[in-house]
């Protein structure tokens, strides 16, 4: 629709839409749509998006969370979520459409790969607690391989002898569909 979806990690409620002009090389001032209306159900630390056009014809946006540790080395489970949304023709998210799913069990199968692979988790220095936390990793961007529909994670850490890591996921949209988040599965980590 001319424009841009952005997620902000900061904003746990919202994306923004930002109009776009090529010929113009212009971009406008993000303006932020309300996607999550429920307290419980935010997406903390929103860290890629992307969108794909679904059989059937529909477009969706999915957004996924850094999957990691909070600051202070804590689990915190507005950091571990996807959401998937519709989009109208015009390009804006539909929030009444958003299903959220849990990535609990997406996480637990991508830390059994890194456990398989000898690949530790990262820690980062905090100055709140004056010390490294482990954050476990950090998922920085989404995309889809160009045919079906497999999610391609790119993360920033943990690295594995200093390569970034890229997870496969497979039945991405079975999960939204079905409401079963542990029909999303890791089918590789490269």
């Amino acid at each position: 629709g001319g424009g841009l979806l952005v997620a902000s990690d900061r904003h746990a409620h919202a994306l923004f839409a930002v109009a776009v002009d090529p010929t113009r090389a212009v971009i406008g001032t993000p303006e932020p749509r309300v996607v999550i209306r429920n307290e419980k159900n935010l997406l903390r630390d929103a860290e890629a998006v992307t969108a794909r056009t679904r059989p059937g014809g529909a477009t969706s946006v999915y957004v996924v969370t850094s999957l990691s540790h909070d600051p202070a080395g804590e689990p915190d489970v507005n950091r571990r979520r996807w959401a998937r949304l519709p989009v109208d023709d015009a390009g804006r998210p539909v929030a009444a459409g958003v299903r959220l799913l849990d990535a609990e069990p997406l996480r637990e199968a991508i830390a059994a790969h890194f456990d398989a692979l000898g690949v530790a988790h990262y820690a980062a220095y905090t100055p709140d607690e004056d010390r490294n936390t482990d954050r476990w990793g950090n998922v920085e961007g989404i995309a889809f391989a160009p045919t079906g529909d497999t999610a391609l994670l790119g993360l920033r850490n943990p690295r594995a002898q200093g390569d970034a890591l890229v997870v496969a996921v497979a039945g991405l949209d079975d999960a939204f569909d079905t409401g079963d988040a542990t029909r999303a599965r890791v089918t590789d980590l490269v």
